[in-house]
């Protein structure tokens, strides 16, 4: 679908696209960016999620016999890429909002075929058979298909005192049992 927004829109001064108003509200209350790279969490429908995709990725891999195969590049094999939970995200968000020192600033976070999904869907009773609402290959392997890594630093967070920590496997674990709980997968 062609966007009706010219690219170049996207370029513009806020003030041009918001409004003189709002810009002035955003100057004398202050804002604050947080800015994560790849989220992690549990959002049916939201299929630009990396962990979705790869439990239904996983989920098809056992169905089938075929071996589990990193859908990435040898660097994100064997790099650094940072993954954010979305827990962690809104703990951040939660954290800096009712602070003046985070106003005006930015904050980094970290933290198949149809057909065939279908059929394991119908076997396993589970419920969701459109994997176009579960996952999108494509998304997956732009993020996993990297040839660089991707990393992004805390540490003006962390110096302003937020403090919580969250390991990309306990993301993604937390995000799969979710997902088998509630029958989104086997």
């Amino acid at each position: 679908m062609e966007s009706s927004i010219p690219h170049t829109a996207l370029i513009v001064d806020a003030t041009g696209i918001v409004g003189q108003n709002l810009a002035n509200r955003l100057v004398a209350e202050g804002w604050t960016v947080h800015r994560p790279h790849t989220i992690i969490g549990h959002a049916i429908g939201n299929v630009m999620n990396m962990g979705s995709t790869l439990a239904v990725y996983a989920s098809i891999c056992r169905e089938t016999g075929r071996p589990f195969v990193f859908p990435g590049s040898p660097t994100q094999w064997s790099g650094l890429t940072d993954v954010t939970d979305a827990r962690q995200l809104a703990s951040q968000i939660h954290w800096a909002a009712p602070y003046p020192g985070h106003a005006t600033s930015l904050e980094n976070v970290l933290s198949a075929d149809a057909p065939l999904w279908a059929d394991i869907a119908a076997r396993h009773g589970l419920r969701e058979n459109a994997l176009d609402r579960l996952a999108l290959p494509w998304h997956t392997g732009a993020e996993l298909g990297r040839p660089i890594e991707c990393v992004t630093d805390m540490s003006k967070s962390h110096t302003l005192g937020f403090t919580a920590y969250q390991t990309t496997p306990k993301s993604f674990f937390y995000l799969f049992e979710i997902l088998r709980a509630q029958r989104y997968i086997p």
